[in-house]
């Protein structure tokens, strides 16, 4: 049997509470401190009530805690500043690639020196790397989604 793989674009669940805010930070932060709810962070209330981690690799993600009336509601977000610098380094990995690439395979042909241009050949290679990408990205938000759930388990748990 096929392994069911979840459903990354699902809704989180909601946690019924009948608890304050300020309650509800009390139990979790106690919740933290002991190790068992990684990455939590209270939050202006403008910005959610609270966040913890949802670990995922490469990507890093957030679930970000919002107090509802009856409940928690949950949303899952992925830490820009690592879409950010992932992006950054693929971008600048391409230009000192090709110039460097280009000097060394004419330092020992002539002949391509004379007859190729580099770019013919790098920039392609380069472009054909963006698919790998969104498939890493779509890994990466299933391992966060699995991970939100699991959290979410855990401040339940910790909120009776």
């Amino acid at each position: 049997m096929a392994e069911e793989k979840p459903n990354q674009h699902a809704e989180l669940p909601t946690v019924p509470t009948d608890r304050g805010d300020d309650a509800v930070l009390q139990i979790l932060g106690e919740q933290s401190r002991k190790g068992k709810l990684p990455g939590f962070m209270a939050r202006p209330k403008a910005r959610g009530l609270f966040l913890v981690e949802a670990y995922a690799t490469p990507f890093t993600h957030e679930v970000i805690g919002r107090a509802e009336s009856g409940g928690l509601r949950f949303e899952l977000r992925a830490q820009r500043r690592w879409i950010w610098g992932y992006a950054i380094v693929l971008a600048l990995s391409i230009w000192p690639g090709w110039p460097l690439t280009d000097d060394i395979i004419a330092a020992y042909s002539d002949w391509y020196a004379n007859n190729i241009e580099t770019w013919w050949w790098y920039l392609p290679l380069s472009v054909l790397s963006i698919p790998a990408v969104f498939k890493l990205w779509k890994k990466s938000r299933a391992e966060a989604h699995a991970s939100a759930l699991e959290q979410i388990d855990a401040i339940s748990k910790a909120l009776g």
